[in-house]
């Protein structure tokens, strides 16, 4: 007996056709980016709190750190670290 469970997954042709574009256009397994992308979404409801969210704030951090340590550098010696609480305390407007 194997040690594996199935399962039929359907998509709807007029309204998710996205996700089959998608799913045939994978390189690797589709059978382990559904795995991967199942096990992901139990981890974010089992955190408590909305990754993604937190995703775009990681990344909206990074790019405004980067480009106010671009610009500092241009300016003055100002070091990396003043820019970063200036940063954050920027993001408090976007309520972030």
């Amino acid at each position: 007996m194997k040690n594996s469970y199935r399962i039929n997954v359907r998509f709807d042709l007029n309204t998710e056709v996205n996700c089959i574009d998608y799913l045939n256009s994978l390189t690797g397994s589709r059978n382990a980016f559904i795995v991967a992308a199942v096990k992901e979404k139990i981890q974010r409801e089992k955190s408590g709190y909305d990754t993604y969210l937190e995703d775009i704030r990681e990344i909206v951090h990074e790019e405004l750190a980067r480009i106010a340590s671009f610009s500092a550098s241009k300016e003055t010696a100002v070091p990396k670290e003043n820019n970063e609480d200036d940063i954050l305390n920027s993001l408090s407007v976007f309520g972030l």
